[in-house]
């Protein structure tokens, strides 16, 4: 399915409330060339966005339908922070260049647990989406495969008529 992956760029962007595509690049760990290339050609790189903006939702990013944040109970406070329960986690969303990530707080061990498995199980949805997309593909590709044999089959048969008809033509 195609979709318009500049919007899912800008809404990130505008998500982390930042105002540039040098910052947001720099956010993200890449050059702002790259970033500029993704835009140009309607792509990203999935798996860099989903590990560096943590509270996206992967389905969202695969599709752009649904929300856009994850469904675990996390929201962005002004300072940066993700809520989690009774834990926060700072960001470190810096755009100066260092991209530091800090834990803060006294209750992290269950709710970075649970973060951990519904990261697991958003990745384990994104692997099965994987793997369905290369099951059609080889579908296709052996439907292909089968088209080509007959093909060239009715080709042989096509030249030996050919063939023949020449030598009684003679």
């Amino acid at each position: 399915m195609k979709f318009d992956k500049e919007v899912i760029l800008s809404e990130i962007k505008s998500h982390y409330k930042i105002k540039t595509d040098a910052d947001f690049a720099r956010f993200l760990g890449i050059k702002p060339q790259t970033l500029s290339s993704w835009y140009s050609r309607n792509v990203f790189d999935i798996e860099l966005l989903y590990a560096k903006c943590v509270d996206i939702d992967a389905n969202w990013l695969l599709t752009g339908k649904g929300e856009m944040l994850r469904n675990n109970s996390q929201n962005i406070t002004g300072d940066n922070n993700v809520q989690t329960g009774n834990s926060i986690v700072q960001q470190g969303i810096n755009v100066s260049g260092d991209s530091n990530s800090s834990i803060v707080g006294s209750n992290v061990s269950g709710s970075r647990n649970t973060i951990q498995h519904n990261t697991l199980s958003e990745k384990d949805l994104l692997l099965a989406e994987k793997d369905e997309r290369i099951r059609e593909k080889d579908s296709i590709i052996q439907d292909i495969t089968k088209r080509n044999e007959k093909l060239q089959e009715r080709l042989f048969e096509l030249q030996d008529i050919l063939l023949s008809s020449l030598k009684a033509g003679k």
